[in-house]
């Protein structure tokens, strides 16, 4: 089996990077449950349960807050809170070289059937630091204004308007800071749900809410052609057509020993990676950032890899130490460890999962090199996505196994290889524009209720809020996959006559 090699995305590990869009869900929660009086309302119904007395009413010594400037409060801690945090990650991040300005954050497994494989893990790349920024800071000025507005010195309750205000900024960050589409697509609708409440909180006009109802369609149109864009380019990601034109699926991902490589280096031959006398000579350093929370088999072994603590190592990890030689290594996604019954003899037991292990290849370590292990195939992951981009054969073809398949020429694939890759870009751009549509139809409703004597402060920033969000989630998606809409231009130099 071929050596790959390729500027495979260098990843650091985030232990804290949750922290980021917890602040504002923790803020709109307590808008919600406390401000609102339901959780004063919950306790004084547990108490009558307990005491077998009739009344429901809230007792004397829990009391719903009487300012209406308290859900402000709240809401402004936690987004100042949310801004620190992601400033302080966007500074420790354009720190790092440029060529590993990457955090990651696994927090736990959601959904691993076959090939579909995605979790709650936060990504933070130069484009999302930047975002994340701008979405917090810009969440703080809205809340500092709304404040000084009349509404609150009226004493209108506005704790419906900091919850739902909160929780658009949650989930705005979730989908910038999402490392998967299924991720994205939950930010995606979020933004939706919360617009939709955040102007209907407001006081507004009937124009108003028939341009946020507008923008709902709007909406719903463009979370069809995103998923109908994600679905058609992950179908076209697990097989390939034959000369005759038939398709043959192959939805398993497989396993890739890649290189790493510094951008700009040209493919071909990697001495670095050559059988030879001295390609076992020392240490080398193992990466896995594929398959989260799955342990890790060396050649034949029954136990997997272990940390300092002398515990199995579960994937997500960077630069684990190996001993020189050739290697081959298993992933089992689904094996699981509890501690032994006689500490210090034996630490841990083992029970093996149900589903199916992979296996890369024996590979070289030695001489300091770091052998990251890769994702081949259907992935909803944005970095294994461009990494399977980018891998070529490290021979003298060079060739890219992956996008040479989906630019393929179309005399050798009956036409239907760049068909694939052309349509799921056209859909994921139109569902981008829906979104972005949308923003702008909120913006523009904005602007012209803000006219009206019956328009509050308040449901201009909120309509002004939810448009800024909608076009920020249809713009991100294009950046996102920018790498992925950059291969449409290769299809017709690939594409043969006739």
């Amino acid at each position: 089996m071929p050596d790959y090699s390729g500027p495979i995305q260098a990843v650091e590990l985030a232990r804290w990077l949750w922290l980021v869009p917890l602040f504002p869900l923790l803020g709109a929660l307590t808008n919600a449950l406390y401000c609102s009086g339901l959780l004063a309302t919950a306790l004084s119904w547990l108490g009558a349960r307990d005491e077998d007395a009739p009344s429901t009413s809230p007792p004397s010594d829990i009391a719903t807050p009487a300012t209406a400037a308290t859900p402000a409060r709240i809401a402004l801690v936690s987004l100042v809170l949310s801004a620190a945090a992601s400033v302080a990650y966007a500074i420790a991040l354009f720190r790092e070289p440029a060529d590993h300005r990457f955090f990651l954050g696994h927090l736990w497994q959601l959904v691993r059937v076959g090939p579909v494989d995605a979790g709650v893990d936060l990504a933070l790349d130069p484009l999302a630091a930047v975002l994340a920024v701008v979405v917090t800071v810009a969440g703080v000025l809205v809340c500092l204004d709304v404040t000084k507005s009349d509404d609150l010195q009226e004493g209108r309750s506005s704790w419906p308007f900091f919850a739902c205000f909160g929780g658009l900024v949650f989930f705005a960050l979730m989908l910038v800071l999402a490392d998967n589409v299924l991720l994205l697509m939950f930010g995606w609708q979020g933004i939706a749900l919360t617009s939709y409440g955040l102007m209907a909180s407001a006081r507004g006009s009937d124009d108003g809410l028939r341009f946020s109802q507008g923008a709902q369609g709007l909406q719903r149109a463009g979370d069809a052609a995103l998923f109908l864009g994600v679905a058609l380019l992950f179908w076209g990601l697990g097989g390939s057509w034959s000369p005759r034109g038939d398709y043959q699926s192959d939805l398993l991902p497989r396993i890739f020993a890649v290189t790493p490589t510094a951008p700009g280096t040209p493919h071909g031959p990697n001495p670095s990676v050559a059988w030879g006398r001295g390609a076992t000579q020392g240490k080398g350093f193992l990466t896995v950032t594929a398959l989260p929370d799955a342990l890790v088999y060396a050649d034949e072994s029954r136990v997997p890899l272990l940390d300092a603590s002398g515990l199995p190592l579960r994937t997500p990890f960077v630069r684990h130490e190996v001993s020189g030689g050739v290697h081959a290594f298993r992933i089992a996604p689904d094996d699981a460890f509890h501690a032994g019954p006689h500490a210090g003899k034996q630490p841990f037991v083992l029970e093996p999962g149900v589903l199916a292990n992979y296996s890369a290849p024996r590979y070289a370590f030695g001489g300091d090199r770091e052998v990251a292990l890769a994702v081949v195939g259907p992935t909803l992951r944005f970095r294994e996505l461009h990494d399977e981009m980018v891998i070529a054969e490290a021979n003298e073809n060079a060739a890219r196994p992956v996008r040479d398949r989906l630019v393929s020429d179309s005399r050798s694939s009956g036409g239907r290889g760049p068909l694939v890759l052309g349509l799921a870009c056209l859909l994921l751009l139109l569902g981008a524009c829906t979104k972005i549509a949308a923003g702008m139809r909120c913006v523009r409703g904005a602007l012209g209720v803000a006219r009206t004597a019956t328009a509050s402060h308040s449901y201009s920033l909120a309509a002004l809020a939810s448009g800024a969000a909608m076009m920020l989630a249809g713009a991100y998606l294009v950046g996102r996959l920018g790498f992925v809409f950059s291969l449409v231009p290769l299809l017709s130099t690939h594409a043969g006559p006739g």
